[in-house]
């Protein structure tokens, strides 16, 4: 196998494994939503609910507002 051949696989090997997808990133922004609007709960990191909950408006508006954009620019 040549170096270019070899060097080629390798760099799509590791594409492969950072590649995020549009469900990745919408799925994320919808659980920012569902944290920030209070819609769920505030857990731990060994998933135990805190008892928290802080409502953080800048945060629900930012996360919605990413896919608004996109779904206006297909609209248009």
């Amino acid at each position: 196998m040549n170096i270019k051949a070899r060097l080629a696989e390798l760099q799509n090997k590791a594409a492969d494994k950072t590649v995020l997808t549009k469900a990745w990133i919408i799925e994320r922004l919808i659980k920012n939503v569902e944290r920030a609007m209070q819609a769920e709960q505030v857990l731990d990191r060994e998933g135990n609910a805190t008892g928290e909950y802080t409502y953080q408006g800048s945060v629900a508006n930012r996360a919605l507002e990413l896919p608004g954009n996109e779904i206006v620019d297909r609209d248009i």
